[in-house]
Formats: C-alpha cells, structure tokens, sequence
C-alpha cells in the first residue's frame, strides 16, 4: 500500500514540473546596451547600440535611455530624439523578431556618465494590443584627457649643405656628416614624433676646423628624454671626401667613378681587378693581356654607369666597342694598306670616336664596315653592318708585303648543290663577300694546275722530245725492253 502511495506521489510531482515548463513562455524577450568605448578623450564621439529581441514578431518598440548631459551630449540616432539626459526610441520593426537602433554622442567635459537602458517594450503579434515589457541594463562610461605621450623620438634630422650618414632613422642616435673647408657653419633642423615634445640643442651650429660634436635632446610630454649625437667634420683646406675624388669633368659633364663595379656586367676575356685612381680603390675591368684599363662611370646622381678607358692626358674617353651575343669587341684603328680592288678606305665613327676601317665601293654596301676589332685577346677583322648590329668574323685580309691580299679557300665537300643552298642562306653582306673567295679558290687552282704540269716536264729531263730529235714512240718503245 505504502510503496502504491509513493509511486502515485512521484508521478503527481512529475506531472506538475512538466505542467509548468509547458507554462514557461518559449519566445521570452530581452535587450542590451552596449558602447564603442567605456574610456574615451573631450570632443571624441560615443556610439550606443540599443538591441531588442522577443523572439516573435513585434509590430512596435520603445524604450528610453538616459545618460549625463553635463558629459555627454546627444548628436542622433535612427528612429530616436531627446536631450537633457534623456532619448526616446520609438520603432516599428515590422514583424521582425529583432531589432537594434544606433545613438552618437559627443563627449563635452571630463567626467563619468552612466548610460542606463529603460522602459523597454513591445507589441508583438501574440499578444495583440497588449504592450509586452522587457528588463534593461546600463554601463558607465568615463571621459578623460589621455596621459601625455612619452614618445621622445625625432621625425627628421637635417643638416645644411651636408648628407648624414647614415640615412636618418628615429631608432638610430648617432650620426655623421662632412662640409667643405670653405663652409664656416650649418644649420641643424629637427622635427619631433610627438605632438608637444621640447627639443633643444637645434639651430645654427659654428664649425672649427676638424670634427665638431652637437647633441639633441628630446622631452617627450610626459617627461621622458631621448638625446642624438650629430658630428660633423669641417674638412681642412685642401682635402677632398672619396666622393669628390671620384667626381670627374666628362665632355663638360659631370660624371663619377663607380668604385664598386662588382655588379656589373663582365665579358669573355675579361676579368674584374681593383685599381688606385685618385687615392681610391675602385673596380676596373681589364683583359686578357692587361692592354686595356675599363672604369665605368655613372651620372652625378650614380645612373646610367657605362665603360670608360683613359685616354691620353688621363682624361676619360669613352670606350668605343660593339657588343655582339654578350661579347666585348673594341674598336681600333685598321692598318694603312694597299687594298684589292672593290674595297676602299672608310671612317667609322663610336662613341665620339672616329677610326680607320674598309668597306665596299658598291654603294648598297655604305652601311658595312670591316673593322679592326679586340676581342679581349687579340686583334681581327670583322665585317660589321650598323644597321643591325650583325657581326662576322672577316679572315679576308692577310698582309704579305704591305700588300692585303685574300686568303685561300678549300673546297666545299658536300658539292655544288650544298654551296648554292648556303650562298641563299648568306646575310646581304656575305654574299658580296662570297664571290671574290670563290674567284680566289679558281686562280689558285689554276696557278696549281701550271705548276703541276711544269713539274712533270722538268722530270722528263734531256728525253724530252724538246732536246732530243729521237722519235718519241721509238723512245718509250725502247725504254720499255
């Protein structure tokens, strides 16, 4: 009986706590308040986001949110009005179970505010005309000038008529600069990081002869002090730094010495060596056999560097070259010699340079040149056409008595048909070459040819039938038995 009385007492209980959760409304309504920052500075702004929720739809809302007016002061806000403490936000979500409303704030005065979030409401669509209400909440917000800055950094540091070394950087302290002899004092310019901060130890500074030390100390707002260290040289009469050492007069211009030429470009035959110029050591090109001395200057302001050799009175010129497939050829003058006919003496003109050269008589030739070049190594000659850079190796010319003369051809072996399909392959200028190899190749062969037959004669001795007046059959016939 007892244990039939417990078991109906624990079903009654189960019974009502479920009765109840039934009864707990599952669409409960809530709101919050919340601000972009619970610190902030006079004159900045302050947002305030209102949101309501009621997890059914709601035709209308209100709510009011109040704040302190002597430090706060209300700007706007979406479907919201007020002042003096106070907003009303009035809003008609249409049917949306949520709802979040934006209020601006400007912040007048230091001090604290507390925003508080009341009279929360709504009408939802459960619940027809009834006004359903919702709990609020609130925060404080504190508003206060910042701590001064303890930023003590510099933001620039000039000198006049001088570059400082190194480059300015607000982490680094120590600094160096250089001025001619002829400049008696400079003045020192600085800029501080932060607003307010104090620098002392700027202005214009009198230089004695030699190395002149400056300090510049930096208050940040807050006290806090950072010092930099400026030396400046006043050079003595008569010295130079290593880049007015290295500044030259090129053709009226200005140019300079590259005094590390490590990065640029190198050529076959030649070889990068360092070499004194001006009490400097700078990075030359040199080659082979050491004949040539390449420096390589650039613009005043250290572009466009390009080869330069010295030339008589240790003046710069420029490098006459061509530069072929990667290759470094220069220019030198031809030899005076006698020249074959169809070729002539030319002038051809590089880098502001004039030199000795052949060419052709023909006139569709006026743009090739054969020319004396140095490759690094040794000397030969080379057809060249300026009008696109084409270049061929010219082993035309050989000197026999002050007398040029062509060289001897061999024989194509691959026959006729072979040499006629490369001559069509031949560039305009090889082609002009081609014949007078190819009428060399015959008067050789020809002069070869009269040698062997004089030589078989000589053989024939005083059997002849020249010297001697036996028949010639009656001669081999007996010479046979």
């Amino acid at each position: 009986m007892r244990k039939t009385i417990k078991i109906i007492t624990v079903i009654s209980v189960i019974s009502i706590l479920f009765s109840l959760l039934l009864a707990i409304p599952s669409n409960a309504a809530s709101s919050s308040l919340r601000v972009s920052s619970r610190n902030i500075t006079p004159g900045s702004k302050l947002t305030v986001t209102v949101s309501i929720s009621a997890g059914e739809a709601m035709y209308a809302t209100e709510a009011y949110v109040y704040y302190n007016a002597s430090v706060l002061q209300f700007l706007s806000g979406s479907s919201a009005n007020g002042k003096n403490g106070s907003v009303r936000i009035v809003g008609t979500p249409g049917e949306a179970k949520s709802q979040s409303y934006t209020l601006s704030f400007k912040a007048i005065a230091e001090g604290s505010s507390s925003i508080s979030l009341n009279g929360v409401n709504y009408v939802g669509k459960n619940d027809g005309n009834n006004t359903v209400s919702v709990g609020g909440s609130s925060t404080t917000v504190t508003v206060a000038k910042p701590a001064p800055s303890s930023n003590a950094n510099l933001s620039s540091l000039t000198v006049s008529g001088a570059s400082l070394s190194p480059s300015f950087s607000s982490g680094v302290t120590t600094y160096s600069a250089s001025v001619p002899n002829t400049v008696s004092s400079v003045s020192v310019r600085a800029v501080a990081a932060a607003s307010g901060a104090n620098i002392m130890g700027i202005g214009d500074k009198a230089l004695n002869e030699g190395e002149n030390s400056f300090t510049i100390t930096v208050t940040a707002p807050s006290g806090a002090k950072k010092s930099y260290t400026l030396n400046i040289r006043r050079r003595l009469k008569g010295e130079l730094t290593t880049e007015e050492r290295l500044t030259v007069s090129v053709g009226g211009g200005i140019k300079k010495v590259v005094k590390d030429a490590s990065k640029l470009p190198t050529f076959e035959n030649f070889k990068s060596k360092t070499e004194n110029y001006n009490g400097v050591d700078v990075s030359v090109l040199t080659d082979t056999n050491e004949k040539y001395q390449i420096y390589y200057l650039s613009d005043s302001n250290g572009a466009n560097p390009a080869p330069y050799i010295k030339g008589e009175k240790e003046d710069f010129v420029a490098l006459p070259f061509i530069l072929n497939s990667g290759k470094l050829y220069i220019v030198e003058d031809a030899e005076n010699k006698m020249l074959p006919d169809g070729y002539t003496d030319k002038t051809f003109s590089k880098n502001d340079g004039n030199f000795k050269a052949y060419g052709f008589k023909n006139a569709d030739t006026k743009n090739v040149y054969i020319l004396n070049l140095y490759n690094g190594e040794k000397n030969a000659y080379y057809g060249y056409d300026s009008s696109n850079n084409a270049l061929i190796l010219f082993p035309i010319f050989e000197v026999e008595s002050g007398i040029v003369k062509t060289y001897k051809k061999t024989e194509n072996p691959q026959g006729i048909q072979k040499i006629i399909k490369n001559f069509k392959a031949l560039s305009p200028m090889q082609k002009i070459l081609f014949p007078s190899v190819a009428v060399g190749f015959i008067v050789i062969l020809i002069l070869a040819i009269v040698l062997i037959k004089k030589s078989k004669r000589r053989d024939y001795g005083d059997y002849s039938p020249k010297h001697n007046p036996i028949d010639a059959d009656e001669f081999w016939s007996n010479s046979d038995r």
